[in-house]
């Protein structure tokens, strides 16, 4: 948990605007999440950060939940496929080694018929190269990821 004073969230909470959102998305992100992934896709962010950070960001881009401080992504995905059992199929899009544990869960999920299938996607930088389970790695820029999903 971060120990932050109510009068610093709400500071960050103020900063983190509509516009200040929009502007500092990668290039696609925003037509990803909005305009190509069906509308009826059920979509969680499960983030490390404070939920005055990922809260404007799950908004501005349509997430039904948001799910703020979690450092703990394994459980928090067993919880999800557990108490979910209708959701079949998973798209995963995440940018960190911590990601991978989601990957393991759902495969392990897969294993056991608890889902139908998952479908990974990293966006790589130099910090995460060394991250090997995703099917799919893209740099900052969606739109080749958009352009693939489109067709």
């Amino acid at each position: 948990k971060l120990f932050l004073d109510d009068g610093k969230r709400e500071d960050i909470r103020d900063m983190f605007t509509r516009e200040r959102v929009e502007n500092s998305l990668y290039p696609g992100v925003e037509e990803l999440y909005r305009r190509v992934l069906p509308p009826d896709i059920y979509k969680m962010m499960i983030t490390r950060n404070i939920i005055e950070i990922g809260r404007p960001f799950g908004d501005f881009l349509g997430f039904h939940e948001v799910i703020p401080e979690i450092f703990d992504k394994e459980k928090i995905t067993e919880e999800f496929v557990n108490k979910h059992p209708y959701f079949t199929r998973y798209l995963v899009i995440g940018d960190s080694r911590e990601d991978e544990v989601i990957l393991d869960v759902l495969e392990y999920s897969r294993r056991n018929r608890k889902i139908e299938y998952s479908i990974s996607c990293c966006r790589s930088n130099h910090k995460n190269n060394g991250i090997e389970k995703f099917d799919v790695k893209f740099g900052r820029d969606y739109r080749g990821l958009v352009g693939i999903l489109r067709n």
